[in-house]
C-alpha cells in the first residue's frame, strides 16, 4: 500500500502515453512547467515523433525540447496559444 495523490490519478488517467491539448491546458492550471518521456521501444519512438510534430516543431507548438539523452526526452510547456478568436479582436 501506499498514498497516491489524487492529482497523480487525475493525470494518470487523462495522459496516457503522451499529453494532448486538453492536458496542455490542464498542466498550465496546476503550474507544472515540465514533461518528461521515456521513449525507447521504436512504437514509443514513433509515437513521440509524430507527437513532437505537432506539439514542439509544429503549427500547433506548445512545447520545447530542452533535453534529451539516451531515450529521456524533457519539454518546457509554453504559454497557452492565443485563440483564433481572440486574435481576431484585435
Amino acid at each position: 500500500g501506499g498514498y497516491m495523490p489524487r492529482s497523480h490519478q487525475i493525470l494518470t488517467e487523462r495522459i496516457g502515453y503522451l499529453p494532448n491539448p486538453t492536458v496542455f491546458d490542464l498542466l498550465r492550471e496546476w503550474w507544472i512547467t515540465h514533461i518528461v518521456v521515456h521513449a525507447r521501444r521504436p512504437d514509443r519512438v514513433k509515437a513521440l515523433r509524430r507527437w513532437e510534430g505537432r506539439f514542439v516543431t509544429g503549427p500547433q507548438r506548445q512545447l520545447k525540447k530542452v533535453y534529451q539523452s539516451d531515450g529521456i526526452h524533457v519539454y518546457r510547456l509554453l504559454e497557452a496559444p492565443e485563440s483564433p478568436e481572440a486574435a481576431a479582436r484585435r
